[in-house]
This record gives C-alpha cells, structure tokens and sequence, in this order.
C-alpha cells in the first residue's frame, strides 16, 4: 500500500478528471496561496515523492497540442526550477510561473504534471474516500 501526505493526494485527486494539469496551476488549486515560499517547497516535495512513486510524470508542454515527458532526473530538475521560475502575484493571490508569457503562447515549454495509470488509479481512491476537494470544505 503506497502511504500519501495530505499534498500527495490532494495533487493525485485534482488530477483524477483532467489527467493533467499545468504545474502553476496546480499549486493554485491545492494550496491556499499565501505567497509563503514554504508552499512551493512543499509542493516542490510533494512531486518529488509522487515522482518517486510512479504516481506522475512530468511533461513540458511544447504547443497547445504537444508536450514531451521528461525523464525522471530531468524532471526533478524542472520541479527544483520552481523557486526561480514561479512568482507569487500578490494583488491576485496566485503563483505565475515568470516563463509563461504571451500572446503568442507556448513559446516556452512549462510543465505540466501528468497522472500515470497507477496515479490515477489511486486518485480515484482517494476521492472515493475523501470527496472532491475535501480540504476546502466550507467552514
């Protein structure tokens, strides 16, 4: 049985529909973005360890219709980049990544975080136990 922190699966279950989604993206959604570098680093380590497991992959979306998967080394290359690359918009409360810039887009390749068969397997265990969204349950 493969053990998950709260990040993991919130990571694995915001995946579980789309199957992918932009990093940046992603970190806005399963965090409440403070600008608190703590919470890239968490999140940074929270890739790492899904990594590890087979659970995602990481892909760098090249066009609107093309990414290439990284190899596991690279793509923990890419995640250590977070810190230099992304940015917390403070009057917007969310996290950029500084390379995405456009119109015209996909001129940089960004990462994009990709559930394998087994993380998206997990995933809809996890929402099968937790519901949708779990963490941000009205309070």
């Amino acid at each position: 049985m493969i053990e998950l922190s709260e990040l993991e699966m919130r990571i694995l279950s915001e995946l579980e529909e789309a199957g992918s989604e932009h990093s940046a993206s992603l970190l806005n959604t399963v965090t409440g973005p403070s600008g608190d570098t703590s919470e890239l680093m968490a999140f940074q380590d929270a890739l790492r360890l899904l990594l590890d497991k087979d659970l995602i992959a990481i892909h760098m979306e090249a066009s609107a219709s093309d990414s290439v998967r990284l190899a596991n080394d690279s793509a923990k290359s890419e995640i250590g980049r977070m810190l230099e690359n992304y940015k917390y918009v403070p009057g917007e409360t969310y996290w950029t990544d500084v390379r995405d810039k456009g119109p015209p887009f996909f001129q940089t390749p960004l990462p994009e975080i990709v559930a394998t068969d087994a993380g998206y397997a997990k995933s809809a265990e996890i929402l099968e136990e937790h519901g949708y969204r779990w963490w941000r349950k009205p309070g």
